[in-house]
């Protein structure tokens, strides 16, 4: 723990630095500090869980995630399944950005770009989108569904401005409705947000202020909590939190979340990757206590599936790979075929500290079973684009959530192309077949069922391997209020959080 004591003359230097970035302070401003930064703020290209964390911010969708991992009313007062007619009676008197009315022909824009997004398999349901009169808009689904309805609460469902996409650059400005407006994205350093006055739920909105700024040395973050120069913050080092426990004036918590960190081999297609006994000796060596352990001081949940905290989760217990088993992971190597001595690399992403830490100790653990393995870290940019273009040849260290719906975890990931995306070329018919019957009702115990024996799957085929469910940690000054975490990890609680003077 001395290691995290000692904070450079560098790392106070950062935490004061973006302090001379000038804000034009107003009545109230909240400063909210994390480690990873988004490429990008553009709601339908960027597919980034930084960006994902952002868009509420600026943006509202049709419906609105609640906590407790339903759907609310959001842009859409009201809905209803006709038939296989989703039908939304939108709120009326709601501005953009711009002061322009927002109407349904600016809905039936926003989601067929959402269709031609990287994320439409989420949205493949809907067949047609149209617009009845000025307040009502009607899609034409494939079925009833609760998956459709909870992806349409977030992720790449923003509603934009008409004409935004080609008028103006949505990478580094916003033209939504939502409570924030963009003052300023720095890539990398900060994004500026300035309250919308003209938000249909103004009176709600905390602050006049909210910076969100960027520290890659999270060190420099406890430090800035303590001095008073940050108001709040979510680490991505568990660890860090031990900096700032029982300093007077913070609060430090800790929350359970729908989020993991995992092992992903994203090339099946590719040799060894393509070896199931060789993916199952990958599993059964490693240790996965030990890694959560390391990579976040234990602060998790391990995972037979999905995490716990989203309904219809695979217990640890009941995976077969779970537990680590040396005997049986040389056994299934020797089965393999797989030439022990072949030299393999592991990806993991700069910034994430928990996944670097983690891939450490992964490959000291492979080493036990003869297999020399490489670190390679990549930037998070480059990381999605290789991600997105299928161009990995080797397995990776990954961390996500940002989900209320078991679809929005499975459905792009392992549905088969064309109407989703297949992003590890697994190719699997009995998934891809479970999965469409899954979303195709919103009948919960069944849909329960199905993700059950989806999850069981998995396990057993190894396409990715669950490491933990890391709990959010982090820490506030207590003249922050109303301060929450939503299980995704999204920053929806950021819209309600006030700071007293």
């Amino acid at each position: 723990m001395k290691n995290f004591l000692i904070i450079s003359f560098v790392s106070v230097f950062t935490i004061f630095s973006f302090l001379l970035e000038p804000t034009n302070l107003e009545a109230s401003e909240l400063v909210f500090a994390t480690k990873v930064g988004t490429p990008s703020l553009d709601p339908y290209n960027d597919v980034s869980d930084a960006r994902m964390r952002r868009s509420l911010l600026m943006y509202d969708c049709l419906l609105e995630w609640t906590n407790d991992f339903g759907v609310a009313p959001g842009l859409a007062k009201k809905w209803e399944y006709d038939g296989n007619v989703l039908r939304f009676h939108l709120r009326e008197n709601v501005l953009f950005h711009d002061g322009s009315l927002m109407t349904s022909a600016d809905v039936v824009y926003s989601l067929k770009k959402v269709l031609k997004s990287p994320g439409s398999g989420f949205y493949s349901q809907i067949k047609n989108v149209r617009a009845i009169d000025e307040m009502t808009v009607e899609l034409d689904v494939s079925s009833p569904s609760d998956a459709l309805l909870a992806a349409l609460g977030g992720r790449y469902a923003y509603i934009v401005r008409e004409g935004a996409v080609e008028n103006s650059n949505l990478a580094i400005s916003a033209n939504g409705t939502g409570p924030f407006k963009v003052e300023k994205f720095a890539q990398g350093e900060f994004l500026q947000l300035r309250k919308n006055k003209n938000y249909w739920r103004a009176d709600k909105v905390g602050v006049d202020s909210l910076k969100i700024v960027i520290m890659p040395d999270e060190a420099s973050i406890a430090a800035g909590l303590k001095s008073g120069q940050i108001d709040a913050t979510i680490f991505e080092d568990a660890r860090m939190a031990e900096l700032v426990k029982g300093v007077s004036n913070l609060t430090v918590f800790e929350k359970v979340a729908a989020r993991w960190d995992i092992l992903d081999f994203p090339a099946l297609e590719i040799e060894p990757w393509n070896n199931v006994k060789f993916r199952q000796a990958i599993a059964a060596a490693i240790d996965p206590k030990a890694v959560m352990n390391l990579a976040i001081n234990g602060k998790g949940t391990l995972l037979g599936g999905h995490p716990p905290a989203l309904w219809a989760s695979l217990p640890f217990e009941d995976a077969p790979y779970a537990a680590r088993n040396l005997d049986l992971a040389k056994s299934l190597l020797k089965q393999s075929g797989v030439n022990p001595k072949t030299k393999l690399t592991l990806i993991s992403i700069q910034g994430y500290s928990a996944l670097n830490s983690g891939a450490e100790i992964i490959v000291d653990q492979l080493s036990d079973i003869g297999l020399s393995v490489d670190i390679q870290i990549l930037d998070l940019g480059t990381w999605i684009d290789k991600f997105l273009k299928r161009k990995f040849d080797t397995f990776t260290m990954n961390s996500w959530g940002g989900w209320i719906d078991p679809d929005q975890l499975y459905f792009n990931q392992f549905g088969q192309r064309p109407v989703a995306k297949d992003f590890r070329k697994w190719d699997n018919q009995e998934v891809s077949d479970l999965l469409n019957e899954a979303r195709s009702t919103v009948n919960r115990s069944v849909r329960k069922n199905l993700y059950l024996k989806i999850q069981t799957i998995l396990a057993n085929k190894v396409p990715w391997y669950p490491l933990y469910s890391a709990n959010f940690v982090g820490a506030h000054s207590d003249k922050v209020e109303n301060f929450g975490v939503h299980p995704s990890g999204h920053y929806h609680d950021l819209r309600w959080v006030k700071v007293v003077k």
